[in-house]
């Protein structure tokens, strides 16, 4: 049997198996192409639903706990340590001895000293601009301080404690009958009942502090042993209050200070963090959205919502204010309404 007889019968029998089958090789244009067994689903889009509820602004900054009543204690001259007691819980009563030293020559300190502070105010008075009189001012600070130290040291070989409280630092690395060198840091005392909780601004112009005003009320959150502690406190300094003060410093401009109910001061120790807010707006009955679900470019607010067959699309709104969770919203939407948050 040629080879061509041979492929001719087997077109013959396919086609003669394919015609008793009830099916053709090529499909009938009469018969339509059947659909798909499976169509796509939709995407699955989180939504939520535009809600009526109150709204508030935030402000919050964090601060360091400091002492009202600090003494901060350093060697006015080179002299020799006499003595140097160490209180086992680093507590002290007022008028207990926390250092005496051999005092020879310190009235000659003390009389360099009360002649700096002197030079240093007349230069103060003298200043003519406010860079120069804002250095001369720093300066007299210094400089009556130092004297003020000088006379201590000068009227009384020992140092004693002038009020009732706990000792932050004390240079663990003297004893008595060393030779110490003068400005050598000794001890720091403060009082524990007298804590000032204090915010100074990283920012030179004072941005966030200069929210603040004086009888602001505030909330402080501190943390004790791992316990978040919330309690009410009241602003009692701010840069407001030195806008007017032509003596006023660099930090004057930054710092707001908040008081607290004495019975409170338990929960603060010295140079401890804590953080105080204050609410700056607030409004009630608005149509609010989660800000996950608001998108922001440029000058165009906008959100995601589903059309009639599920498919996403933009819808434009327009935005109030926010806060940490919330974006209030002003137009573009109406209260039940259902936008995309995420897939």
């Amino acid at each position: 049997m040629s080879r061509q007889r041979i492929i001719a019968f087997v077109l013959a029998a396919l086609t003669l198996a394919a015609a008793l089958s009830g099916c053709a090789l090529l499909p009938s244009e009469d018969l339509p192409i059947a659909p798909p067994l499976s169509t796509a689903k939709p995407p699955n889009y989180n939504t939520k639903k535009v809600e009526l509820g109150d709204f508030s602004v935030i402000l919050e900054v964090s601060g360091e706990c400091q002492a009202n009543d600090a003494h901060l204690y350093a060697m006015p001259i080179t002299a020799q340590l006499l003595e140097y007691p160490i209180s086992p819980d680093n507590k002290v009563k007022k008028g207990d001895v926390l250092c005496r030293i051999d005092n020879a020559d310190l009235e000659l300190i003390y009389l360099e000293a009360k002649l700096a502070a002197i030079t240093a105010r007349s230069d103060y008075e003298g200043a003519t601009n406010d860079e120069a009189r804002t250095r001369a001012l720093i300066a007299l600070r210094h400089a009556e301080q130092a004297r003020d130290e000088a006379l201590v040291a000068f009227e009384a070989s020992t140092f004693v404690s002038p009020i009732d409280g706990v000792i932050h630092y004390r240079n663990t690395a003297l004893r008595p009958g060393d030779e110490v060198e003068g400005g050598t840091p000794m001890f720091s005392i403060f009082d524990p009942n007298g804590m000032v909780l204090n915010y100074i601004d990283p920012s030179d112009e004072g941005v966030m502090a200069k929210q603040f005003r004086t009888d602001d009320q505030v909330i402080i959150k501190v943390y004790v042993d791992g316990q978040l502690n919330e309690i009410a406190g009241v602003v009692t300094r701010s840069p407001h209050d030195f806008a007017n003060d032509v003596n006023r410093l660099p930090e004057d401009e930054r710092t707001v200070v908040v008081a607290i109910a004495p019975e409170q001061a338990h929960l603060f120790t010295y140079k401890q963090g804590f953080y105080f807010y204050k609410v700056t707006e607030k409004l009630e009955s608005v149509m609010l959205l989660p800000r996950s679900a608001v998108n922001i470019y440029q000058d165009r607010a906008f959100v995601y919502v589903k059309d009639a067959n599920g498919v996403r699309v933009e819808r434009d709104v327009v935005v109030g204010p926010y806060n940490a969770q919330h974006y209030v919203i002003l137009e573009g939407m109406n209260v039940g309404d259902e936008v995309i948050v995420s897939r």
